[in-house]
Protein backbone atom coordinates (compact mmCIF):
# COMPACT_ATOMS: atom_id res chain seq x y z
CA UNK A 1 0.00 0.00 0.00
CA UNK A 2 1.26 3.39 -0.57
CA UNK A 3 3.35 4.85 2.13
CA UNK A 4 0.65 7.31 3.86
CA UNK A 5 -1.69 4.29 4.08
CA UNK A 6 -1.30 1.82 7.07
CA UNK A 7 -0.50 -2.02 6.01
CA UNK A 8 -3.07 -3.63 8.16
CA UNK A 9 -5.90 -3.85 5.77
CA UNK A 10 -8.74 -2.67 8.93
CA UNK A 11 -6.29 0.43 9.88
CA UNK A 12 -6.25 0.78 6.15
CA UNK A 13 -10.11 1.18 5.87
CA UNK A 14 -10.12 3.25 8.91
CA UNK A 15 -7.40 5.78 7.36
CA UNK A 16 -9.49 6.45 4.00
CA UNK A 17 -12.92 6.21 6.13
CA UNK A 18 -11.83 9.24 7.58
CA UNK A 19 -9.97 10.85 4.61
CA UNK A 20 -13.71 10.94 3.22
CA UNK A 21 -14.93 12.76 6.22
CA UNK A 22 -12.35 15.02 6.37
CA UNK A 23 -12.73 15.66 2.40
CA UNK A 24 -16.76 16.22 2.95
CA UNK A 25 -17.18 20.02 3.32
CA UNK A 26 -13.18 20.72 2.14
CA UNK A 27 -12.88 18.32 -1.01
CA UNK A 28 -12.80 21.75 -3.32
CA UNK A 29 -10.39 23.81 -1.21
CA UNK A 30 -8.26 20.95 -1.94
CA UNK A 31 -8.65 21.11 -5.53
CA UNK A 32 -10.54 17.83 -5.35
CA UNK A 33 -13.62 18.04 -7.91
CA UNK A 34 -17.28 16.79 -7.18
CA UNK A 35 -16.79 13.53 -9.29
CA UNK A 36 -13.61 12.63 -7.95
CA UNK A 37 -14.68 13.19 -4.58
CA UNK A 38 -17.94 10.93 -5.17
CA UNK A 39 -15.95 8.35 -6.59
CA UNK A 40 -13.83 8.53 -3.82
CA UNK A 41 -16.93 7.83 -1.22
CA UNK A 42 -18.07 5.22 -3.21
CA UNK A 43 -15.51 2.92 -3.77
CA UNK A 44 -14.16 3.90 0.34
CA UNK A 45 -18.08 2.66 1.35
CA UNK A 46 -18.06 -0.16 -1.11
CA UNK A 47 -14.81 -1.33 0.66
CA UNK A 48 -16.66 -0.91 4.02
CA UNK A 49 -19.39 -3.03 3.17
CA UNK A 50 -17.47 -5.91 1.46
CA UNK A 51 -14.82 -5.69 4.50
CA UNK A 52 -17.96 -6.35 6.85
CA UNK A 53 -19.76 -9.31 5.30
CA UNK A 54 -16.30 -10.79 4.48
CA UNK A 55 -15.24 -10.49 8.45
CA UNK A 56 -18.73 -11.77 9.66
CA UNK A 57 -18.44 -15.44 10.64
CA UNK A 58 -21.95 -16.17 9.27
CA UNK A 59 -20.61 -14.69 5.43
CA UNK A 60 -17.12 -15.32 5.59
CA UNK A 61 -16.87 -17.25 2.62
CA UNK A 62 -14.89 -17.52 -0.17
CA UNK A 63 -16.33 -15.50 -2.74
CA UNK A 64 -16.96 -12.66 0.24
CA UNK A 65 -12.99 -12.34 0.73
CA UNK A 66 -11.99 -12.58 -3.14
CA UNK A 67 -14.79 -9.57 -3.26
CA UNK A 68 -13.33 -7.79 -0.40
CA UNK A 69 -9.95 -7.99 -2.18
CA UNK A 70 -11.34 -6.46 -5.22
CA UNK A 71 -13.22 -3.04 -3.56
CA UNK A 72 -10.41 -2.90 -1.37
CA UNK A 73 -8.36 -2.51 -4.45
CA UNK A 74 -10.67 0.11 -6.25
CA UNK A 75 -10.41 2.18 -2.60
CA UNK A 76 -6.67 2.13 -2.72
CA UNK A 77 -6.56 3.39 -6.30
CA UNK A 78 -9.73 6.27 -5.51
CA UNK A 79 -7.65 7.49 -2.80
CA UNK A 80 -4.38 7.60 -4.62
CA UNK A 81 -5.66 9.34 -7.09
CA UNK A 82 -7.13 12.36 -4.80
CA UNK A 83 -3.94 12.24 -2.50
CA UNK A 84 -1.95 12.92 -5.75
CA UNK A 85 -4.52 15.67 -6.60
CA UNK A 86 -4.40 17.07 -3.23
CA UNK A 87 -0.21 17.03 -2.84
CA UNK A 88 -0.24 18.50 -6.55
CA UNK A 89 -2.17 21.56 -5.59
CA UNK A 90 -1.39 22.44 -1.54
CA UNK A 91 2.01 23.06 -0.59
CA UNK A 92 0.80 24.19 2.73
CA UNK A 93 1.94 21.46 5.42
CA UNK A 94 -0.73 22.63 7.97
CA UNK A 95 -3.49 21.64 5.59
CA UNK A 96 -1.75 18.30 4.52
CA UNK A 97 -1.77 17.21 8.52
CA UNK A 98 -5.01 17.93 8.44
CA UNK A 99 -5.81 15.26 6.11
CA UNK A 100 -3.06 12.79 7.72
CA UNK A 101 -0.38 13.28 4.87
CA UNK A 102 2.38 14.68 6.28
CA UNK A 103 5.18 16.07 3.92
CA UNK A 104 7.89 13.29 3.21
CA UNK A 105 10.64 13.82 4.68
CA UNK A 106 14.29 12.71 3.14
CA UNK A 107 15.75 10.49 4.61
CA UNK A 108 19.51 11.31 5.39
CA UNK A 109 22.55 8.97 5.50
CA UNK A 110 24.76 8.87 8.61
CA UNK A 111 27.90 8.89 7.24
CA UNK A 112 31.13 8.92 9.69
CA UNK A 113 33.66 11.26 9.58
CA UNK A 114 37.18 9.82 8.44
CA UNK A 115 38.87 9.27 11.38
CA UNK A 116 41.96 9.77 9.92
CA UNK A 117 43.48 12.70 7.99
CA UNK A 118 44.46 11.97 4.54
CA UNK A 119 48.07 11.39 3.48
CA UNK A 120 49.36 14.60 1.74
CA UNK A 121 52.73 14.92 -1.29
CA UNK A 122 53.67 17.43 -2.83
CA UNK A 123 55.15 18.12 -6.46
CA UNK A 124 56.14 21.08 -8.59
CA UNK A 125 53.19 21.59 -11.26
CA UNK A 126 54.96 24.33 -13.52
CA UNK A 127 55.71 28.15 -12.41
CA UNK A 128 54.16 28.83 -9.29
CA UNK A 129 52.23 26.06 -8.92
CA UNK A 130 52.32 23.16 -6.90
CA UNK A 131 50.62 19.33 -7.23
CA UNK A 132 48.60 18.42 -3.78
CA UNK A 133 48.10 15.03 -3.90
CA UNK A 134 46.13 13.17 -1.28
CA UNK A 135 45.74 9.16 -0.88
CA UNK A 136 43.64 7.05 1.97
CA UNK A 137 46.02 6.48 5.09
CA UNK A 138 44.36 3.38 5.90
CA UNK A 139 45.29 2.22 2.36
CA UNK A 140 48.62 3.35 1.39
CA UNK A 141 49.89 3.59 -1.89
CA UNK A 142 46.09 4.20 -3.13
CA UNK A 143 45.63 7.51 -4.90
CA UNK A 144 41.94 7.37 -3.10
CA UNK A 145 39.50 8.77 -0.82
CA UNK A 146 38.00 6.84 1.69
CA UNK A 147 34.65 5.75 0.94
CA UNK A 148 32.97 8.00 3.57
CA UNK A 149 34.97 11.35 2.43
CA UNK A 150 32.97 13.58 -0.68
CA UNK A 151 36.33 15.54 -0.73
CA UNK A 152 39.18 17.49 0.55
CA UNK A 153 40.21 20.93 2.19
CA UNK A 154 43.97 21.60 1.18
CA UNK A 155 45.25 24.18 3.53
CA UNK A 156 48.64 25.92 3.26
CA UNK A 157 50.86 27.79 6.26
CA UNK A 158 53.94 30.29 5.81
CA UNK A 159 56.31 29.77 9.00
CA UNK A 160 59.52 27.85 10.19
CA UNK A 161 57.54 25.00 11.91
CA UNK A 162 54.14 23.95 10.89
CA UNK A 163 51.33 25.85 13.03
CA UNK A 164 49.79 23.33 16.00
CA UNK A 165 46.31 26.05 15.79
CA UNK A 166 44.47 25.27 12.33
CA UNK A 167 43.25 28.87 12.91
CA UNK A 168 46.73 29.70 11.84
CA UNK A 169 46.69 27.85 8.54
CA UNK A 170 44.82 28.95 5.44
CA UNK A 171 42.69 27.77 2.74
CA UNK A 172 44.21 26.88 -0.56
CA UNK A 173 41.56 24.74 -2.07
CA UNK A 174 38.69 22.52 -2.00
CA UNK A 175 38.55 19.64 -4.31
CA UNK A 176 36.91 16.19 -5.02
CA UNK A 177 40.19 14.26 -6.84
CA UNK A 178 42.70 12.96 -5.18
CA UNK A 179 45.16 15.68 -6.84
CA UNK A 180 45.08 19.15 -7.41
CA UNK A 181 46.63 22.36 -8.14
CA UNK A 182 47.33 25.43 -5.88
CA UNK A 183 48.31 28.63 -6.82
CA UNK A 184 51.34 29.82 -4.35
CA UNK A 185 51.76 33.05 -5.89
CA UNK A 186 54.26 36.04 -4.65
CA UNK A 187 53.50 36.03 -1.41
CA UNK A 188 56.15 32.87 -0.90
CA UNK A 189 59.63 33.64 -1.86
CA UNK A 190 61.83 31.15 -3.16
CA UNK A 191 63.83 29.09 -0.29
CA UNK A 192 60.87 30.09 2.14
CA UNK A 193 59.16 27.43 3.54
CA UNK A 194 55.48 26.41 3.07
CA UNK A 195 53.50 23.78 4.97
CA UNK A 196 50.85 21.83 2.98
CA UNK A 197 48.06 20.09 4.91
CA UNK A 198 44.43 19.02 4.52
CA UNK A 199 41.31 17.81 5.87
CA UNK A 200 38.94 14.76 4.32
CA UNK A 201 34.98 16.65 4.59
CA UNK A 202 32.34 13.86 4.93
CA UNK A 203 28.89 13.92 2.97
CA UNK A 204 27.63 16.39 6.30
CA UNK A 205 30.60 18.83 5.68
CA UNK A 206 32.15 17.41 8.57
CA UNK A 207 36.31 17.46 8.52
CA UNK A 208 38.64 14.75 9.35
CA UNK A 209 41.87 15.25 11.70
CA UNK A 210 44.23 17.26 9.71
CA UNK A 211 47.01 15.24 7.67
CA UNK A 212 50.62 15.13 9.05
CA UNK A 213 52.26 18.44 7.26
CA UNK A 214 54.85 18.57 4.69
CA UNK A 215 57.04 20.85 4.10
CA UNK A 216 57.91 22.24 0.22
CA UNK A 217 61.16 25.36 -0.65
CA UNK A 218 60.54 26.68 -4.08
CA UNK A 219 64.56 27.18 -4.87
CA UNK A 220 64.49 28.30 -7.96
CA UNK A 221 62.51 30.32 -10.15
CA UNK A 222 61.76 27.58 -12.14
CA UNK A 223 59.30 25.68 -9.83
CA UNK A 224 61.86 23.55 -8.70
CA UNK A 225 61.06 22.18 -4.77
CA UNK A 226 62.50 20.97 -1.65
CA UNK A 227 59.91 18.93 0.26
CA UNK A 228 60.19 17.54 3.60
CA UNK A 229 57.87 15.39 5.19
CA UNK A 230 56.86 15.89 8.93
CA UNK A 231 56.06 13.21 10.75
CA UNK A 232 52.93 12.20 11.84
Amino acid sequence: MADYLPRREASALQWMMQLVVSLQDSAESYGISAPLMQQLRQAVHQFQAAYETANNPTSRTKPALEFKDVMRDRAIEATRAVVRQVRAGVKDASRLDQLNLRTRKKKVRRVPVPARGPVVWVKPASGRQVLVGLSDADRPGRRARPRNAAGAIVLIARSPQPPHDRANWSYAAVTGKSACVIEVGDAIENGEPMWVSAVWISPTKQCSPMAAPVCTRLIDTIGAFNTQRLAS
